[in-house]
């Protein structure tokens, strides 16, 4: 009776904790990382339901031009707009949304955890633990974020179906596993580890079964061993061998998700070349993510991977390493909770930035390792101590990394503390200033991104828009000519200085600009609400598509 009281008393508690956790956020302002490009700039889009094609077709900017392709992170965002109910976009409701979200995923965990015999305390613990830990702070405080939270909602509904099946083998949890499958490949590429982790849930059932393996202690040793990883092959194959229908939904969705894939982006989206340059690096971000696991000290919204700030990692992340063999834990489900960590993270190295939030699916995998705390190997007191330590240390570092998400100044200069040497920091907070009308600041930092990276583009444009702005007409041209140099004369140049002509009074120079701009409409709702509103007479001299 008492343990079916709890399953509504923890989940109450672990909505009341992260309500109250992340209320402030509800007032944040947008960052102008990525959810301008997705939410502003497109916000006419998404108030349409023939979006819903769109965000099919195209990049996760609309863009046809990018990497990324996750359309059911652009389509979550529709219901935002429609609660919105704003000709522009409302950020409190997005924010609002998220944290809903982030709840679910929550409840969610806490009795997903039941089904690998966890006891009840533990599972809330957990879970709580795991709501407050500041590396997910991103995840609710940061729009974007949400892409991991409906991730993990997806990935978890699809291993809670394949584990009802595994111990039902009843067909429509396999229908209702696949199709959840299928979902999270159209929601982020990292549900491609869904079939490795799927086979490994069955090992370890498996090996719960067998008396010698449920009380083997960890080792390090043995993980490594050849002999053991042959039967986890000879399990796997067997299994596969009698369940071909799933191999055989396994490539169905794959091939069906890279051919929309390759339609909606650049044949070079996925450039093998690439992605082996960055698994080439990812160690660097393996010990980083590792590390922040048990030790989240002064997290960032943007970092630049520099061997001194892997440095300082390495002690943490061997931390990370040791704790599997200090807690005596069992060796199935440390095997198991490490795997999936690795699995998850790997294609989240695979970036050009580190993003914390990306751990909210690999952090489960702790709940694995972590699992012997539920027993008495510790003594009571040191646990108590311990626990109320790391909880009130992972809170204060969540309350403060909260802080540099509140607006677009926040959390440009949190990027420029923590990778003062990177371009694209500074050319955020350079627009950031630009936003704000502070010219001698935004000039500053506008600088500062020709000086580190001399070809960059679009850098050039915001400084000749200033100069525009304070009437220096000479240096503003000068700095458009530069732009047309690094940018290969791109329409976006092309429609600005049409723009300046315009504003100049001289219309028969702005004409030919303004044509060749026109192109930028297609990802750039600002575009294409200044082309509307042009005057009749410029209209009738436009050639426009």
């Amino acid at each position: 009776m008492k343990g079916n009281c709890l399953n509504y008393i923890y989940p109450f508690i672990l909505v009341i904790a992260i309500t109250a956790l992340y209320h402030q956020v509800i007032f944040n302002g947008f960052s102008g990382l990525d959810d301008l490009l997705m939410i502003e700039e497109n916000w006419d889009r998404l108030q349409h339901l023939s979006h819903i094609k769109t965000a099919f077709t195209e990049d996760v900017f609309i863009q046809a031009q990018g990497s990324y392709y996750r359309p059911i992170q652009l389509l979550s965002y529709m219901p935002d707009v429609y609660f919105s109910n704003s000709e522009l976009p409302v950020a409190k409701v997005f924010f609002q949304i998220n944290i809903l979200f982030f709840i679910l995923a929550f409840i969610q965990l806490f009795f997903f955890l039941k089904e690998f015999s966890f006891g009840i305390h533990y599972r809330f613990l957990f879970s709580l633990f795991m709501a407050i830990h500041p590396a997910l702070t991103p995840a609710v405080s940061w729009i974007p974020g949400r892409i991991d939270t409906l991730l993990f909602i997806i990935i978890i509904s699809a291993f809670w179906a394949f584990i009802r099946f595994i111990k039902t083998h009843k067909k429509r949890w396999v229908i209702t596993y696949l199709t959840l499958f299928a979902l999270g490949m159209f929601t982020k590429e990292t549900a491609i580890i869904i079939p490795f982790i799927s086979l490994l849930l069955v090992w370890f059932f498996q090996s719960q079964k067998n008396d010698s393996q449920v009380n083997e202690i960890w080792s390090w040793r043995k993980s490594i061993d050849i002999q053991f990883w042959y039967s986890i092959f000879k399990t796997l194959k067997n299994w596969i061998i009698n369940h071909g229908y799933i191999l055989l939904g396994w490539v169905v969705i794959l091939v069906f998700y890279f051919y929309m894939r390759s339609n909606a982006l650049d044949a070079n989206s996925l450039g093998i070349r690439g992605m082996l340059f960055h698994l080439n690096n990812s160690w660097q971000e393996f010990i980083i993510l590792g590390a922040i696991t048990y030790l989240p000290i002064k997290l960032q919204v943007f970092l630049d991977i520099t061997q001194p700030f892997v440095l300082y990692s390495i002690p943490a992340f061997l931390l990370f390493l040791a704790v599997p063999q200090f807690l005596k834990s069992r060796f199935n489900y440390t095997f198991f909770g490490l795997t999936w960590m690795l699995a998850f993270i790997l294609p989240t190295t695979l970036s050009d930035s580190l993003n914390y939030h990306r751990m909210f699916i690999p952090f489960v995998g702790m709940a694995f390792v972590l699992h012997t705390l539920e027993f008495s190997r510790i003594k009571k007191s040191y646990l108590i101590i311990g626990l109320s330590f790391l909880f009130f240390w992972f809170l204060y570092q969540n309350i403060e990394f909260q802080k540099a998400y509140k607006n677009k100044s926040t959390f440009w200069n949190n990027a420029i503390e923590s990778s003062p040497n990177s371009p694209f920091a500074n050319n955020g907070l350079a627009w950031s200033f630009h936003m704000d009308h502070e010219n001698d600041s935004a000039l500053k930092y506008y600088a500062r991104v020709v000086e580190l990276r001399p070809q960059g583009e679009n850098v050039r444009m915001g400084m000749a828009l200033i100069y525009e702005e304070m009437g220096l007409l000479q240096q503003s041209d000068s700095l458009l000519k530069e732009e047309f140099k690094a940018t290969n004369d791109s329409s976006s140049v092309y429609f600005c200085i049409g723009q300046l002509f315009l504003e100049r009074g001289d219309t028969l120079a702005a004409i030919p600009h303004l044509n060749l701009g026109y192109e930028v409409t297609q990802y750039s709702r600002n575009a294409r609400l200044y082309y509307d509103t042009l005057d009749l007479k410029v209209r009738n001299q436009l050639r426009l598509d």
